[in-house]
C-alpha cells in the first residue's frame, strides 16, 4: 500500500489546513478510473502532540517515583 501524499492547503482566510491526499486505481463499468481521498489532518497532529506531551509527563512522574 502506498504512503499518502501529506500537504498543506490555504483557505482564503490564509489558514493552513494539513491534508493527505490517497489515491486508488479501480475499474468502473470496464473502465479504469482514480478514486482519491483527501483528508483533513490537523485535528488528528493536535492529539497527536497532545499524546507525546501526556507520555513526556508520564515518564518524568515514573522516574520521579522510583
Amino acid at each position: 500500500m502506498q504512503r499518502p501524499l501529506t500537504f498543506r492547503l490555504l483557505t482564503k482566510m490564509a489558514k493552513q489546513n494539513g491534508s493527505n491526499l490517497k489515491q486508488n486505481l479501480i475499474k468502473w463499468d470496464n473502465k479504469p478510473y482514480v478514486l482519491t481521498f483527501m483528508t483533513d489532518i490537523d485535528t488528528r497532529k493536535i492529539f497527536e502532540e497532545e499524546l507525546r506531551q501526556l507520555i513526556i509527563n508520564l515518564e518524568e512522574r515514573v522516574k520521579n517515583r522510583t
